[in-house]
């Protein structure tokens, strides 16, 4: 028996870039649909125990948890979009989040085998697949986005001091660098992609959504290359809590290596050794 259609845009995508990755069906184990990660009580005992973690600051709290469920979310609907125009059918009732004890969430599954797709897509003709024109098939990744997070990002405002606006600023970061990614890993111009992301912020803006600060592309040239890099336009402010970076780098400090308070020349710097080390593991 083949596999699903949507199952085929799992697995190649997931090869390209592991933000992408995502699964369609979930275990129950370690899983919770996204409408119950939605729910008040819920969010307000995850802010709790995140700020004990982060030493009373429930800003930062509130801020590490739209951070990391924008990015769960945010890979397998702009990574399918970009590189093989399909958006899975996803909504918050079916669509899961799995839990991390440290990450708080690690992955999303769509719940789902169903797609929108242009006209021209293999599978068109498929019953997993919902025939769209460009303009629906964009319409249905924003709504896609609106419908995700909207209501928990609302929630989340109510149980911590973190406004929308930075909330929504995270998710424009994660939108961008998943955008930059698609293009990155696949070698091919960035600037289409970053059209494609822009378009999907100016319609969640235009449905009334607080989109402000946006990330923007750092491109490093190396070997007659351009490798695109993600430069956040929101602060993930974890640098206030003293948690220790994931990286060592003196440079940077407590900063993360995509963060917005970091001068230019810092950023030049980390990310031309990025693409100096990128070119000789392609040649090993």
């Amino acid at each position: 028996m083949n596999p699903a259609p949507l199952e085929g845009t799992r697995q190649r995508i997931a090869q390209t870039f592991r933000g992408f990755t995502f699964d369609l069906d979930h275990d129950h184990e370690r899983w919770i649909s996204v409408a119950a990660a939605t729910a008040p009580d819920r969010l307000a005992s995850r802010v709790e125990h995140l700020t004990r973690r982060y030493g009373g600051q429930r800003d930062v709290a509130a801020a590490y948890l739209a951070m990391r469920v924008a990015a769960v979310v945010a890979g397998p609907l702009v990574g399918p979009y970009l590189l093989e125009r399909r958006v899975p059918l996803v909504e918050p009732p079916i669509t899961w989040l799995r839990t991390h004890p440290q990450l708080e969430f690690d992955r999303l599954a769509a719940g789902t085998s169903h797609f929108a797709a242009l006209a021209d897509d293999p599978d068109a003709g498929h019953p997993d697949v919902t025939v769209v024109d460009a303009d629906e098939l964009t319409a249905v990744i924003v709504g896609a986005f609106a419908e995700l997070l909207g209501p928990l990002l609302d929630n989340l405002r109510v149980v911590a001091p973190f406004g929308r606006r930075g909330m929504w600023g995270l998710v424009a970061d994660s939108i961008g660098g998943c955008a930059l990614a698609a293009a990155r890993e696949t070698g091919t111009d960035h600037r289409p992609a970053w059209t494609a992301a822009n378009d999907i912020l100016d319609r969640l803006r235009a449905r009334g959504l607080p989109i402000g600060n946006r990330p923007r592309p750092l491109v490093a040239t190396c070997g007659g290359r351009e490798f695109p890099f993600n430069i956040r336009g929101t602060c993930c402010l974890r640098y206030k809590a003293g948690e220790p970076p994931a990286h060592h780098d003196p440079d940077f400090g407590a900063y993360c290596h995509s963060c917005p308070l970091v001068d230019d020349d810092t950023l030049q710097r980390h990310y031309l050794d990025n693409a100096r080390e990128r070119l000789q593991g392609e040649s090993v």
